[in-house]
């Protein structure tokens, strides 16, 4: 049985990958109009892909009491996280660390590398959501995943979890399965999966960015699954991309239409589903 991950520096060394983080500051501000995040991403991805490690993502925008910074954020399985340098940090960490100072045109001294502990516990949770709601997500991963289009068919599907929670303690979560870019327009067409949100064992404790008609997912998953009724969603014209770029979903959705489909057996959910997105989507068959 999959057991839910717990959180702190000490579950580390308990997920599948740990999230690693190499930062540096720029107080000169010199390459603060440079795309570093850009300028820098074929180098880091190759890297960490030689090490067996998948980088993230880089953010390069942000700053503290009026200094930027940047950040470089590499996904490290268990066991390259336990091969350690003498500075006590994971070689392929050393490695692309030492890669960005040879790419970067400006020295920068101040580099600190360190695990990201709630970043590495929300994937962790994301792992074993994707395996308690196998029974789900494998039959739309089969179904729908050959039949993406328009550059979503890069992005791996995912359970996310933002960190909202229930009153009763479960954690929730989404399903995410980007699918196409509509016609005439930077707009993508997501899919979420899960189940039916109006039944929850509990109500949602402070903010959350789980929608209140969206199909959810619940760690740990409920004992009496078989009561429960799967769920998925659609809107279609809802998320913009503002760069053309898939997987960016824009904090300003725009208007549109919402499909949603329910059923026991999911792949009854999933026919339904793709009968319906024939017709709404044939350029996907």
């Amino acid at each position: 049985m999959e057991v839910l991950p717990t959180r702190g520096d000490d579950a580390l060394q308990t997920y599948r990958s740990v999230v690693w983080c190499i930062e540096v500051r720029d107080p000169a501000k010199i390459l603060v109009d440079d795309s570093v995040g850009e300028r820098t991403q074929g180098t880091v991805s190759a890297v960490a892909a030689s090490y067996g490690c998948i980088f993230d993502c880089c953010y390069d925008d942000d700053e503290v009491d009026e200094i930027p910074y940047y950040q470089w954020m590499i996904r490290v399985p268990q066991a390259e996280h336990r091969r350690r340098t003498t500075e006590d940090i994971p070689r392929v960490i050393d490695a692309v660390r030492s890669a960005l100072q040879s790419a970067l045109p400006a020295p920068f001294d101040d580099w600190l590398c360190y695990p990201h502990a709630e970043i590495s516990y929300s994937n962790a949770v994301s792992d074993y959501l994707r395996n308690a709601y196998a029974d789900l997500l494998d039959v739309f991963d089969a179904r729908f995943l050959p039949r993406r289009r328009d550059g979503a068919e890069a992005l791996e599907p995912t359970a996310t979890y933002y960190g909202d929670r229930l009153s009763d303690g479960s954690l929730v979560a989404t399903y995410n399965l980007w699918l196409c870019e509509e016609p005439g327009g930077h707009r993508w067409s997501v899919l979420n999966v899960g189940l039916v949100p109006d039944v929850l064992p509990g109500v949602p404790v402070g903010r959350t960015r789980v929608a209140v008609d969206q199909p959810v997912l619940l760690a740990p998953r409920p004992t009496m699954h078989c009561t429960w009724t799967w769920m998925a969603s659609l809107r279609v014209g809802g998320f913009n991309d503002h760069v053309g770029n898939p997987g960016v979903i824009s904090t300003q959705p725009a208007d549109g239409a919402r499909y949603q489909w329910q059923a026991a057996d999911p792949t009854r959910l999933a026919d339904m589903i793709e009968r319906d997105l024939r017709l709404l989507f044939p350029m996907m068959w």
